[in-house]
């Protein structure tokens, strides 16, 4: 008793038992009676077709002779002055005011310890048919007799590269071939005498001193192999595997279909390499985009993250040239760096499984994506108990 209905269009003729009902248009309340005035109101004996008469004659003379509750107009209410954010707005203007000034010098501080340095830890296979420039010391030249040229020039090259010797020339020669030297030298046993007539002479020196070209005299002091691939070595040698672990499918038509690139391994296991490290791509962004909730952060964040792993997988230099202090950063903590040196061998010199280069290359971005998504677990997981 005492109660308001609001009639909806179902269940309509049902409200007849109540004792008061009402009927409401565009958010307010057109009509509201006992059923029977209703039906009278409306001219009808069914009472949805009297409520859809009362919402017509609402519509043509503006609601005029019907009780309708009065409806307050915006102007009574009175809305509070809303404070500037300052406070938070100042703080995040800096930061990315910060961002924007750091990205330059962090730039700068990766290609100074990265790209045009000397190759260092390197190692290379040495057989001297002069004299043992060693003597017992296998990693740096041991020197009892500075008369020999050939010892003195080892020592000139430093202890930044790793010298081994060997007994044979097709020894050092078999070192290059298995990888574990990236080259070797061979002094002839006449090497210091041919570099003193050299000196000694300058241009009234012999033709056998300058060039050695007669080889039934003497053999030349510096010998320069011809190397053992056929094909010219260029800088795209180098640096289209690490496009390829970046962009697979463009680099691998393009070669493939229109310069006609060849390499030596198996596309299958290119394939994977690149396949695995593109998973790694994925699991990085989605832990970004797990730390951050916002846009511009996310954006911010993965361009930077993008220019420090370009500059520091050896993409843009090799890894060999850059600081020892710096490069195990390089190669460890950055998920391309192993994938991208494994293909280049796959790619360039038809190695496998068999070596251990390939294998780390198929290793290591396994290990990146479960690293990463345990980040992003772990992320999620306190984001959410907050």
């Amino acid at each position: 008793m005492g109660t308001t209905v609001i009639v909806t269009t179902h269940y309509t003729e049902e409200c007849r038992k109540f004792d008061k009902i009402g009927i409401m248009r565009r958010g307010r309340i057109i009509a509201e009676d006992n059923p029977r005035h209703l039906l009278e109101l409306g001219g009808s004996l069914i009472l949805e077709d009297a409520l859809k008469s009362i919402c017509k004659k609402d519509e043509e003379d503006g609601n005029e002779g019907y009780n309708f509750l009065p409806t307050e107009t915006l102007s009574k209410y009175k809305y509070g002055e809303i404070e500037p954010l300052e406070g938070g707005i100042e703080p995040l203007s800096f930061r990315y005011f910060a961002v924007v000034l750091l990205l330059p010098a962090v730039n700068t501080l990766v290609v100074y310890y990265t790209i045009g340095r000397d190759p260092v830890g390197q190692v290379v296979s040495v057989f001297n048919e002069e004299v043992d420039c060693f003597g017992g010391n296998a990693n740096f030249p041991h020197m009892k007799n500075n008369n020999s040229w050939s010892c003195l020039f080892l020592k000139e090259i430093g202890p930044n590269i790793i010298l081994q010797p060997q007994l044979s020339r097709n020894a050092a020669k078999a070192t290059v071939e298995s990888g574990s030297a990236i080259g070797f030298m061979h002094f002839p046993a006449n090497f210091t005498k041919h570099a003193i007539n050299r000196f000694a002479f300058t241009r009234f020196a012999t033709e056998q001193d300058l060039d050695e070209t007669d080889p039934r005299t003497v053999e030349i002091p510096l010998k320069y192999n011809s190397k053992q691939d056929p094909n010219e070595s260029t800088w795209q040698d180098y640096f289209l595997p690490s496009n390829i672990v970046l962009l697979v499918g463009i680099v691998f038509a393009i070669r493939f279909f229109t310069a006609g690139y060849s390499f030596k391994g198996p596309f299958v296991l290119c394939l994977a390499i690149a396949f695995l490290t593109s998973l790694v791509s994925i699991g990085f962004g989605l832990l970004i985009g797990t730390i951050f909730s916002k846009r511009l952060d996310v954006t911010m964040a993965s361009l930077g993250a993008m220019i420090m792993t370009l500059q520091t997988s050896g993409n843009l230099w090799p890894l060999d040239m850059v600081n020892p202090y710096y490069r195990w950063v390089c190669v460890y903590l950055n998920p391309i760096s192993l994938p991208m040196e494994g293909m280049r061998r796959v790619w360039n010199s038809g190695w496998g499984l068999e070596h251990s280069a390939v294998r780390a290359a198929l290793l290591a971005p396994i290990v990146w994506i479960f690293v990463l998504s345990m980040m992003s677990r772990v992320v999620r997981k306190i984001q959410t108990n907050k």
